[in-house]
């Protein structure tokens, strides 16, 4: 990949630097983080581009989207089940232990049981006897619930509640484990196992993407004296991007990194790389993958996190070599999540070459049975977008609804389909395949979303105008008046003009345009509406209104007929400038065929007002720019009339044999009436 044809620009607001102690982060609180979107330009600076398409996770910062997110929730999940510290902190407290680690906590509550039993206390120390095997090894949850309907009122029943609830949990059993902590839930408001049910339920709702529930929950439980539950509400609020409030909360924490939850310290990690706060980031993905070294799936998942905050930062040849070292040295969905970030920068560079690169890479994960291959599909259909293969694009979101019918993306497809719709067809108007715009607007206009369809509406009737389709342009053109915003509506309400008049309908043009100009008195039409209502004055033959309007005839079709319009009123002194004017356009613009008529009407000008030297002068010029092109009997009848006039009998008699010898109607006749008005 060559770095140097990229450029990344990153905006940044730089923030008050954070305070560091011992490893430890404290977010000063109200502070924001870098709100920016990562900018792939060229070097040149010309054709900035958004890092990001609908739904495509190129952006290493988009954590909480994409095939990144999809990685991020397998990742939570394996850190969540190797956490098992509440349980043990929920026995501490309930049992009034001192030990820290599980084996102490087990050794300690073996000796409480031993105490019972001295005391007499056999249905305690049986109930804690239970609980403290149970929490060793997790092997006879039956046995454990069956001592707590046995002895009941023990004072353990929370803590065997609690290690319950967490069993079903690790074993996947939500609503028995949720059952088990909304129980717990509604205790003591400030025993801590109530606190710490509350926690676990705000979890619950957190892995299953409940933000809203979870949010209010773990401010419940922080309410009611759980700690952890301020961090946790912090990773809530980044996952659902209140930025400002995840950073307030995580500037309570006072714990080291290595003290702080794996699932918060990469929340941390990412706000810190959203921050712009790299060093800081790298420390906390460094720190994760430390602990993680025998989990193939964890250690590339922070290494790439560490080569995300280095893309971030612009430094792109350190971003890629830590992809590519992840992908080297792995197999299976760690080479996965490697091949997706080279590609991605691939996708970003936004050259052809670049992007059939990422093109094979996405094509290859999915369709290769991963984790991220559902996802995937998204990113390549983006860039398939991106290099302008619409056709191709389609045909992946038609083979995805088929490999994935039951996905809940799925539901995505219609508003991907309608982005590419939108954009195909601005690509075919914009080229001129005014055909292939009428296609595709009759195929898949129906999927264009609701704020592009006047826009679509326009073009498609542009189009079909375009290639003489009235009646579909006058449809098309409707619709967009009818849906569309005041710029939409002012283009189509011209271009419907148009095609009235297109369709000799200057009435209809004439209606629209007064409608339009009384709507908009002061709009960027102004000029070419007047140029219509003079059309429409000419093709009704109003032509005391053409030769009174004061449209600038910058244009030599409006310049000859406004010099007609003089002409059919009898004013032909008048009409004469106007026909060398349109005359000297046409000449200039190479159009002989229009030129020779410029001359023809200069022509009978002059000779209407007895200008007959000038008359045969024209006529002769009309003649010899036809290219055999226009009758020509007509100029040279007049020409024989204009010699006759200034009684050039030979030049007349000339005339009337090059007139004769065309031998059409007027060269047939034209003599015998010279010859019959002579003897008269």
């Amino acid at each position: 990949m060559k770095n140097t044809s990229i450029i990344i620009l990153i905006v940044m607001l730089m923030l008050p630097s954070v305070s560091e102690a011992a490893r430890t982060y404290v977010f000063g609180a109200g502070e924001k983080p870098v709100n920016t979107r990562l900018k792939i330009v060229r070097k040149n600076n010309e054709n900035k581009m958004d890092f990001r398409l609908t739904l495509d996770s190129s952006n290493p910062t988009t954590f909480n989207d994409g095939w990144r997110w999809v990685y991020r929730k397998k990742v939570m999940q394996l850190l969540k089940d190797k956490d098992d510290s509440i349980k043990a902190r929920v026995l501490r407290e309930e049992l009034g232990l001192n030990s820290e680690s599980k084996e102490d906590i087990i050794k300690e509550g073996l000796d409480l049981v031993s105490a019972l039993k001295i005391k007499g206390e056999s249905s305690k120390a049986e109930v804690l006897s239970a609980l403290i095997y149970f929490f060793s090894d997790e092997k006879d949850p039956a046995g454990l619930e069956s001592k707590l309907r046995l002895h009941r009122n023990t004072g353990y029943e929370q803590a065997g509640e609690f290690i319950l609830g967490s069993y079903y949990e690790a074993k996947g059993f939500y609503p028995e484990a949720s059952g088990h902590y909304s129980r717990l839930s509604k205790g003591e408001d400030k025993r801590f196992v109530t606190a710490a049910a509350k926690f676990m339920r705000a979890r619950h709702y957190f892995f299953d993407s409940k933000l809203k529930e979870a949010k209010e929950l773990f401010k419940a439980s922080w309410e009611a004296g759980f700690s952890d539950s301020a961090m946790w509400l912090a990773n809530t609020c980044l996952i659902k991007g209140e930025f400002d409030y995840a950073a307030e909360l995580y500037g309570k924490n006072t714990k080291p990194n290595d003290d702080i939850d794996a699932i918060t310290l990469l929340s941390m990690g990412d706000l810190f790389n959203l921050k712009g706060e790299f060093d800081k980031a790298r420390l906390a993905f460094g720190n994760l993958k430390a602990r993680y070294p025998k989990d193939n799936l964890l250690d590339a998942f922070f290494s790439l996190k560490i080569g995300d905050t280095f893309l971030r930062e612009g430094k792109i040849a350190e971003a890629e070599n830590a992809y590519t070292k992840v992908k080297v040295r792995f197999s299976g969905e760690p080479w996965a999540m490697a091949s997706l970030s080279i590609a991605d920068l691939y996708a970003a560079a936004q050259e052809p070459e670049s992007l059939k690169k990422s093109i094979r890479t996405y094509k290859e994960i999915a369709e290769g049975g991963y984790i991220g291959s559902e996802i995937t599909y998204f990113s390549l259909i983006t860039t398939y977008i991106k290099t302008g293969n619409f056709e191709e694009a389609l045909a992946r979101m038609k083979s995805f609804a088929a490999l994935y019918p039951t996905s809940p993306m799925r539901a995505d497809l219609p508003r991907i389909q309608g982005t590419l719709v939108y954009k195909w067809m601005d690509a075919l108007y914009n080229g001129g395949d005014f055909y292939g715009v009428i296609k595709l607007n009759a195929e898949y206009g129906a999927v264009i979303p609701f704020g592009k369809k006047a826009e679509t509406y326009l073009k498609a009737g542009t189009a079909a105008y375009s290639l003489g389709l009235f009646s579909e342009a006058a449809g098309n053109l409707d619709n967009a008046i009818k849906s569309g915003g005041e710029k939409v509506v002012q283009e189509a309400t011209i271009t419907l003009s148009k095609v009235y008049l297109s369709q000799n309908d200057p009435e209809a043009a004439e209606r629209l345009l007064s409608a339009f100009t009384s709507r908009y008195p002061k709009n960027p039409h102004n000029a070419e509406a007047g140029r219509m209502f003079f059309e429409t004055a000419f093709m009704k033959g109003d032509y005391k209104k053409v030769v009174d309007s004061k449209v600038i005839a910058d244009d030599p079709e409006f310049t000859i007929k406004k010099a007609i319009a003089f002409s059919k009123l009898g004013r032909h002194k008048e009409s004469i400038p106007h026909y060398e004017k349109a005359a000297a356009m046409f000449n200039a613009q190479g159009d002989t065929a229009r030129l020779s008529d410029a001359y023809i009407g200069e022509a009978d000008a002059d000779f209407a007002i007895g200008r007959y030297s000038e008359a045969i002068d024209a006529y002769r010029k009309a003649l010899s720019f036809d290219g055999g092109k226009i009758d020509r009997s007509w100029p040279l009848y007049r020409i024989a009339q204009s010699y006759s006039k200034l009684n050039k009998e030979d030049e007349k008699e000339k005339t009337l044999e090059e007139l004769k010898a065309l031998n059409t109607e007027i060269g047939n006749w034209s003599a015998p009436i010279f010859k019959d008005a002579a003897s008269l």
